[in-house]
């Protein structure tokens, strides 16, 4: 039986997510290196995680750029020489503002996930949700991977060589993709009106925002939450990784049962409703878990806390359903601009929520968590707002 070409392309995406976000994993475990490197201490060094959050959020207005929406390759080239060039300099130039800035533009990677959602509308149909779910896998699948081998690359390699090493890697993999993936066919018709002119922009972006708030900051509570729980640093560790790979399931099953409930859907509106269900769904399932976190923490119930942050990372089944639907809401020659726009506002999750949730930590860790499980609740809302609003795609003029 032949391979869908298709499907090839979804496990290529898949890879390139995979290898750039494993290669940027090396600046947290070559983090003593780099501190020495650049003479900067723990605290000031953690300003480069920072600006990489932010980049992950201004990535967003590259979208407002008609060379990523009419030049699909091109873009995703640019995209992963985002992060690959700045990984081959950081070892060469000892200079923590160069640093601070080489790591705000890897968060433009970032751009990879409207990309590909333009590309997934154009390749399919019903299994969108299904075909996003294992792309954004693999970000946390390249997490985890990264967490695993990492640590021998520098031991083998040294920490500079091990940053070169897995840019080159980044760079191979983006060879391999360019090769043998086609590019999108371009608008034969001009984009008419701007996204942003758009209410359902603004209110569907803000559905994945809350889910996003939980996704980015669970990861930085994890350790401080572990050590409240007595738990060891190796314990902590483990839920890292349990973490990941959580969010790796819960995103490809929740895109697959979308696939399997879309079948049969005969219109973009049809298509959107049950994408907004399964959002729901996911949301309500993250909801129960981190309501289960708040107690395992409060009762000290570390088997409860491991069960719980499992359920917690369903929020991320959030993710592939959202991005499954620009084509659903946009008329075609607006789906790349359309995605850029709603990642450019439920992406502002990035760059607020992991701040806001660190002063309320500070104060509390129990605190966090009690924010982070008001989260889901606010995404239900404006899931449920979303679903009731007029599609752009529905209509003839706009």
């Amino acid at each position: 039986m032949k391979f869908p070409r298709s499907h090839l392309y979804v496990l290529l995406d898949t890879l390139l997510m995979m290898l750039g976000f494993a290669t940027l994993t090396m600046s947290s475990i070559a983090r003593e290196d780099l501190m020495n490197f650049l003479s900067v201490s723990s605290d000031i060094y953690d300003w480069g995680y920072v600006s990489y959050t932010i980049g992950l959020f201004v990535a967003f207005f590259l979208g407002r750029s008609s060379y990523f929406e009419r030049n699909f390759k091109k873009g995703v080239l640019l995209s992963v020489l985002f992060a690959a060039v700045p990984q081959l300099l950081i070892p060469l130039i000892p200079s923590f503002p160069v640093f601070l800035f080489l790591r705000f533009i890897q968060g433009f990677i970032i751009a990879l996930v409207p990309l590909f959602s333009a590309q997934v509308a154009e390749l399919f149909r019903e299994e969108r949700a299904f075909a996003k779910g294992i792309i954004l896998g693999g970000i946390f699948l390249g997490g985890v991977f990264g967490s695993f081998s990492g640590d021998r690359l520098v031991s083998l390699l040294g920490w500079r060589l091990a940053f070169i090493s897995t840019a080159l890697l980044m760079l191979l993999g983006l060879a391999l993709w360019w090769i043998l993936v086609e590019d999108l066919d371009g608008h034969a018709e001009e984009r008419k009106g701007s996204p942003w002119s758009l209410g359902i922009t603004y209110v569907w972006g803000l559905s994945l925002f809350f889910a996003l708030w939980v996704v980015f900051t669970i990861q930085g509570l994890l350790p401080s939450t572990a050590f409240s729980l007595g738990l060891s640093r190796a314990d902590a560790s483990s839920l890292s990784i349990l973490l990941s790979s959580s969010k790796v399931f819960w995103s490809v099953f929740i895109g697959y049962l979308t696939y399997r409930v879309s079948i049969g859907a005969e219109s973009n509106r049809e298509l959107f409703r049950r994408a907004s269900e399964m959002m729901v769904a996911s949301y309500i399932i993250g909801f129960i878990g981190l309501l289960l976190t708040t107690h395992a923490i409060k009762a000290g119930d570390h088997r409860l806390f491991y069960i719980s942050l499992f359920l917690s990372a369903a929020v991320q089944g959030v993710a592939p359903v959202f991005w499954s639907t620009p084509a659903v809401i946009f008329p075609e020659s607006m789906v790349t601009s359309g995605a850029f726009a709603i990642g450019l506002v439920s992406n502002s999750a990035n760059a607020i929520g992991p701040f806001i949730t660190k002063i309320l930590v500070d104060r509390s860790i129990l605190l966090g968590w009690y924010v982070l499980t008001s989260a889901p609740l606010l995404g239900i809302l404006f899931t449920l707002l979303s679903s009731r609003m007029e599609l752009p795609s529905e209509k003839q003029d706009l």
